[in-house]
């Protein structure tokens, strides 16, 4: 396009250099605006307004807009209004200092808000807060102004305000000063600092002070109308104070000066504008720019595409892309891996943008670019596409099949091997293909299950995922099951405040998998097999039990080792339908180490012998060694220490009071029942004595001073029950250490 600057383009250079004439310049330096200010644009009168809807940062009524006593606070509010409504109105505005970012419609902040004028309405302002026409104000020189400003922040830092303070859609906005915008973004927030004008009318208008990347002080586009405008103090990246590109813009009475540009033209610049402009004055250090079919700056982006291993990957596409996804340009890597494309489009100078590649087989790779005049440099490395599957390879009753074999083939053409495996004790495989694999998306690809005593199965599936789990069921062929219920506890469990399901796994030669809670399993086991169960799990120490069968050999070890695994193997002849596993935890309920009390676990305990199902506990009522009557306060304390541990003992306990003659005299109690005794008494010496008959406890018995303290006698009760002695004499008064009874559920569970 052209630009049609009435009345001829000679008559624009003719007025170019007239300006430097003084009494322009004067005119110029003035600051007067070029109309009466009473008149309306182009010096008709103003129309009288269908609505009007006032605005006063100072006023203190009910800010509604209905008058200057309730006017609006905030400019936004009353253009709002104005939007909505359904009038035509007009927009009164008073002295004062008015942000775009305050008002209810906007964000505190936002440096994308801006003061819109859309069709409908009339901003004026300029206003002394009492005017009830337009020709009431007062315009003269230090008269009061109304600023629009783009200080959004008020801190001094213009990188920071909004991107345009004014921008007229349609409608008319005049007499304000407009300053500090500063369109520093991408796009259209890169363009025109303080107006920003496609439609409608912008007049008697002061554009001071505004930052742009393009147009700092107006940009105009479409076709708007600009009358009496004056710009002064601007500066531009690039291209001038006032911008007008695309447009069909008539302007007149045009005031030009000291505006600056980092490079082109840094008063006023026409691009693809045909543009009228009449009466123009420029002033000192003003140049124009004038492109009608300039070209706009070529930037090139080149590099190389390699994969993940450094190899050239030739014929692949490359996209050029803004940072909102929109393609700017798309060209093709050579046989060396490389490419180069160049993209003629102004509007990207110093944006960032993003270089994408994307083929068959590889993982989408993104790297950034930020666009400047010549070559710039992006080289792409492509990770290769991983189609990771895991196999889950279970029976019919849902039990995973270990050692099943995987063959996965490629069937898109012909019949190819892709890879071999085998599934892990929990019936499971991860395998990880790519490219190099020679298989790509849309692939078919068949996985064929076997394993001896099981009928085959094949799964297929058209590749697409990346990730993606494949199931398979395995029916037997051959092979006997017996339905068990596993019970998973720990021994001591009660006792401890985070207690937790110990973990095992259960093998047989057809299958392995891991019991964390109960569950019952049909497992697979001939005349023959075995089962095996075996644990590695750190807060147990490597020793546990089944059935409550003991597998301790011999004295149980010192130190429990935390390296090995101990495994418990029942024959499928001794595998009960029902099998109770038991873990011992590594810690006492109190963080005491277990191996500190194993040393007892050798211990035969009271156990169920000849009919007897409880423990008879005797308090001596008379000394054991001068047989005199004890006082009443030591037995009601043996009493209490006897019932504090029988409250946590794994069998009954019944209690009762003799004297020395009584349970050891002729027809006592010792003589009529015995086994399963105990008794604890007052002795002048400490002491214990336990008797064992065919590996059960028959006989324990304890001696306390008269002087003991609760927790002495309580550790004496818990010798008498159980033949362990001088473990438990830390336990304070009134409390009975977590400790004992864990270590008690041990003994019984273990042996």
């Amino acid at each position: 396009m052209c630009p049609s600057i009435a009345p001829t383009r000679k008559a624009l250079a003719r007025s170019m250099r007239d300006v430097l004439l003084p009494t322009a310049l004067a005119l110029l330096l003035s600051g007067a605006l070029l109309l009466p200010a009473h008149a309306g644009p182009s010096g008709a009168p103003n129309p009288p307004a269908a609505h009007t809807i006032y605005v006063d940062a100072d006023a203190s009524g009910a800010g509604d807009g209905s008058s200057w006593t309730d006017a609006y606070t905030n400019l936004q509010d009353a253009l709002e209004e104005a939007r909505t409504n359904g009038q035509d109105d007009a927009v009164w505005v008073a002295a004062g200092t008015y942000y775009p970012d305050n008002g209810n419609s906007v964000t505190d902040g936002d440096r994308t808000a801006s003061f819109v004028i859309e069709s409908g309405i009339d901003l004026r302002g300029h206003f002394s807060g009492d005017e009830s026409s337009l020709e009431d104000r007062n315009l003269s020189r230090g008269a009061p102004k109304t600023i629009l400003s783009g200080e959004i922040q008020q801190d001094g830092d213009e990188s920071n305000n909004a991107y345009t303070v004014l921008s007229v859609e349609g409608g008319m906005a005049g007499e304000v000063h407009v300053t500090g915008g500063t369109a520093n973004g991408a796009g259209a927030e890169g363009k025109g600092g303080g107006a920003y004008v496609t439609g409608g009318m912008l007049h008697h208008a002061v554009l001071t002070d505004n930052r742009a990347r393009y147009g700092a002080a107006l940009y105009a586009t479409g076709s708007p109308a600009l009358e009496v405008i004056r710009a002064t103090s601007n500066h531009a990246t690039e291209a001038g104070a006032l911008y007008f590109e695309n447009d069909t813009a008539t302007a007149e009475h045009l005031t030009v000066a000291d505006n600056t540009a980092g490079q082109g033209a840094n008063g006023l610049r026409l691009v693809e504008s045909d543009a009228t402009i009449e009466h123009f004055a420029f002033g000192t250090e003003t140049t124009t720019g004038y492109s009608p079919t300039s070209p706009p700056t070529t930037y090139t982006v080149n590099g190389t595409l390699t994969d993940e291993d450094g190899d050239q990957l030739s014929n692949k596409d490359v996209l050029i892309q803004t940072t909102d996804d929109n393609t700017v340009a798309t060209t093709t890597t050579n046989a060396s891996g490389s490419y180069s494309v160049d993209i003629t489009n102004e509007d990207l100078g110093g944006d960032t943008g993003e270089v994408e590649s994307n083929p068959t087989g590889y993982n989408k790779v993104e790297n950034t670019v930020t666009f400047q005049e010549g070559a710039n440099t992006v080289d792409l490395s492509l990770p290769l596409t991983e189609y990771t599957r895991t196999f889950d390879v279970d029976d019919t009753n849902g039990n995973p099949v270990s050692n099943a074999t995987i063959d996965g083939d490629e069937t898109t053409n012909g019949d190819r091997d892709v890879f071999t495996a085998s599934t892990n004790s929990n019936g499971e495989h991860t395998e990880i293909m790519t490219i190099d694999d020679m298989i790509v998306d849309g692939d078919q690809l068949a996985y064929t299950f076997n394993k001896e005593g099981y009928t085959g199965t094949t799964e297929t599936e058209t590749l697409a995922d990346t990730t993606k789990t494949i199931k398979a069921t395995l029916e037997e062929s051959s092979v006997d099951r017996k339905t068990v219920s596993f019970t998973n506890n720990t021994l001591g469990s009660s006792h401890y405040p985070n207690n937790k399901n110990f973990d095992y796994q259960a093998s047989t030669d057809d299958t392995t998998f891991t019991v964390s809670s109960n569950k019952t399993v049909d497992v697979p086991i001939s005349d023959g097999d075995e089962l095996v169960l075996t644990h590695s799990d750190s807060e147990y120490i490597d020793r546990f039990t089944a059935n409550e069968t003991p597998i301790f050999q011999g004295a149980f070890p010192s130190q429990p080792s935390y390296d090995s695994n101990t495994s418990i193997t029942i024959s499928k002849a001794q595998l009960n339908n029902e099998l109770h596993v038991y873990g011992i935890r590594d810690e006492l309920p109190e963080g005491e180490p277990t191996s500190d009390a194993t040393q007892y676990f050798s211990k035969t305990p009271w156990t169920e012998r000849d009919g007897y199902d409880e423990v008879q506990m005797t308090v001596m009522t008379t000394r054991v060694d001068n047989q005199e009557p004890v006082s009443q306060d030591v037995v009601d304390d043996l009493h209490t220490a006897i019932n504090d541990v029988a409250s946590v003992m794994p069998f009954p306990v019944t209690t009762q009071e003799n004297t020395y003659n009584e349970y050891f005299g002729e027809g006592g109690i010792k003589e009529t029942r015995g086994v399963n005794l105990g008794y604890i008494g007052v002795n002048s010496f400490e002491g214990n004595s336990y008797n064992t008959s065919n590996g059960y406890g028959e006989e324990a018995e304890s001696f306390a001073d008269p002087g003991n303290d609760l927790a002495t006698r309580r550790s004496e009760a818990i010798s008498s029950m159980t033949g362990i002695d001088d473990f438990f004499i830390s336990f304070s008064d009134g409390n009975l250490n977590s400790n004992a009874p864990a270590v008690i559920e041990m003994i019984y569970g273990t042996q």
